[in-house]
């Protein structure tokens, strides 16, 4: 993507800037020539979204790159019409959600500013309260909205069948020592693959490097690639466990339990929504779950990587995080037990 005018959007391009990417898929923030923030998502037009997720893991194999972006689009359309503050899609001058370009994909969003320099505890309490409003919004689209919302991580009926079965496979591939592992994120997983939960929108991903602010000081989330119907949970599970990281944080992280990190999520998200008891029963595992969930990912690349030291280091973080989800969830509950 470069400087310039951009005809399809409208928009006059002053600088751009290259966040991430590969040779299939870049993502872009672009400031325009008046000053306004955009978010650019571009991918190759004709590559399949198992290059954006694996196929177990997103549900979405087979697909285009361009149907993953349109459903992406709507969900973003429908959290416009739910008045959630979050990114705005921005269409093409002919009212297409994506636009193309030379065997590019662009999916255009409004940028949001980064988050103003607050207490970590102050954000956490905003990333609750937004991820329990975003869990009250209703499921149902429009019936002047044509784009379905999709299904976003947090949806196990497609993922969980594969990542079990990448999980059983890979023993033969993994030294004996670290089978227990394999075998505990595979109940895990299974737990909630068979487990009655609510499912509403989710986010996929609710951590403080999505989070950003409104124009009118609130805290919100932005990325939306994992985002969709999923179960509301593990949403909270993800955010409880990651709201033990900071953004500059060094790689592998290290997770020392703590209770008023625990307590200001818990805070924010129960002034919108309050968990049921069977959210509440499996609170545990639902922490553990993005734990195995992201585990298995790094699992299924043994079947064809091969046992490397690099694998080693990641599963040793995340068993790591697993003993301390335990401490997690007490304290979870504990607070819960005083609302």
């Amino acid at each position: 993507m470069k400087s310039g005018q951009d005809h399809q959007y409208r928009i006059s391009a002053g600088h751009v800037e290259r966040v991430y990417g590969d040779s299939l898929n870049q993502f872009y923030h672009v400031t325009d020539t008046t000053g306004t923030r955009w978010d650019a998502y571009v991918s190759r037009a004709d590559g399949l979204a198992d290059t954006v997720y694996t196929t177990w893991l997103s549900g979405y194999g087979g697909y285009s790159i361009p149907d993953f972006q349109l459903s992406r689009a709507g969900i973003l359309v429908h959290l416009e019409a739910e008045q959630y503050p979050t990114q705005r899609l921005r269409r093409t001058h002919n009212h297409d959600v994506l636009g193309y370009h030379d065997g590019w994909s662009v999916l255009l969003t409004s940028g949001l500013p980064p988050l103003a320099d607050q207490p970590v505890l102050v954000t956490l309490r905003g990333l609750g309260a937004a991820l329990g409003r975003l869990h009250t919004l209703t499921t149902q689209v429009r019936a002047d909205q044509s784009l379905p919302i999709g299904q976003g991580w947090f949806y196990p009926a497609h993922a969980l069948r594969e990542a079990c079965h990448y999980l059983d496979a890979a023993h033969m591939h993994m030294p004996v020592e670290w089978h227990p592992l394999l075998d505990v994120f595979s109940r895990t997983l299974q737990r909630i693959q068979h487990a009655n939960l609510p499912r509403t929108l989710t986010h996929g991903d609710p951590v403080i490097a999505k989070a950003v602010q409104t124009a009118h000081g609130t805290v919100t989330l932005r990325e939306w690639h994992s985002g969709g119907i999923g179960v509301a949970v593990l949403d909270v599970g993800r955010l409880l466990l990651a709201c033990h990281w900071n953004p500059d944080d060094v790689w592998p992280y290290h997770i020392r339990p703590d209770l008023e990190r625990i307590s200001a999520v818990l805070d924010g998200y129960t002034m919108a929504r309050t968990l049921g008891a069977a959210e509440r029963d499996l609170l545990r595992v639902a922490i553990q779950f993005s734990i195995a969930y992201g585990g298995a990912e790094h699992i299924a690349r043994v079947m064809t990587g091969g046992w490397t030291p690099k694998l080693e280091q990641k599963l040793a973080a995340r068993k790591q995080w697993f003993e301390a989800s335990e401490e997690i969830a007490r304290l979870a509950h504990a607070y819960l037990a005083e609302r």
